[in-house]
C-alpha cells in the first residue's frame, strides 16, 4: 500500500492579502511582525497546491493567521472555505477567531465555520489573541463550541530557548500547560 502525505501546517490566503499587504502590516501588529519582511512569502491556494504537487503532498490543512480582529479573521476564514470548496480532495480548512477582540463574535465565527464544513480552529496564537488572557469561564465556551462540532485546535506554541525568529512568541510549555487543561475533550496540536 502506497502512503499518503499530509501536511498538517500550511497558511494561505486571498488575493486581497498579497495586494492589500501594506496596509494590513499597519492593521494589524502579529501580521506586521511575521510579514514585514518583503522575503517573507504569503502564499495563496494556487501556490500550495503547486508546492503540494512539487513535494508529493496529497493533502493539506490549510490554516488561517492569527489575526487580531474579528474582520480579517473572517475575511482570511472565507478565502480558506472558498479554497476547500473549490479542493475537498486535496485541502481540509481551519479558519481563526479573534477572542480577545469579541468572545460573541468569535463564538458566532466557530458556528459559521462548522457550517461551511471546516474541522478545526487554527493557527491560533494564545499570546496575541489573547486566549491566554480569557477567563476560565470563556475558554470553557470556546472549548464546548469545538467540542461540539467535533472541530481540533492547533495552537502556535514555542520554546523558551533557542533561537529567535519572527512570531515566536509566548507560548511556552509553562504557559500552555493550564490553557490545554481547558481543551482536554478537543483534539490539540501544537
Amino acid at each position: 500500500m502506497a502512503s499518503r502525505i499530509i501536511d498538517l501546517h500550511t497558511h494561505i490566503f486571498g488575493p486581497d492579502v498579497v495586494t492589500n499587504r501594506s496596509d494590513l502590516l499597519r492593521r494589524d501588529s502579529t501580521f506586521r511582525e511575521i510579514y514585514e519582511s518583503p522575503q517573507a512569502a504569503l502564499a495563496t491556494t494556487d501556490d500550495l497546491l503547486s508546492a503540494m504537487d512539487d513535494a508529493g503532498i496529497a493533502m493539506s490543512v490549510a490554516c488561517g493567521f492569527g489575526w487580531e480582529t474579528p474582520e480579517l479573521c473572517r475575511a482570511g476564514n472565507d478565502a480558506i472555505i472558498d479554497a476547500v470548496q473549490r479542493h475537498p480532495d486535496r485541502l481540509v480548512g481551519f479558519g481563526t477567531v479573534a477572542p480577545r477582540a469579541s468572545l460573541k463574535a468569535a463564538l458566532e465565527e466557530i458556528e459559521r465555520l462548522a457550517g461551511a464544513g471546516l474541522r478545526g480552529l487554527g493557527e491560533m496564537r494564545p499570546d496575541s489573541q489573547g486566549l491566554f488572557d480569557m477567563a476560565p469561564e470563556e475558554l470553557a465556551e470556546v472549548a464546548g463550541a469545538l467540542r461540539a462540532h467535533r472541530m481540533a485546535l492547533l495552537l502556535h506554541a514555542s520554546e523558551p530557548v533557542g533561537h529567535a525568529y519572527s512570531g515566536k512568541g509566548q507560548a511556552t510549555p509553562a504557559r500552555m500547560e493550564s490553557l490545554l487543561a481547558t481543551f482536554t475533550e478537543t483534539p490539540v496540536v501544537l
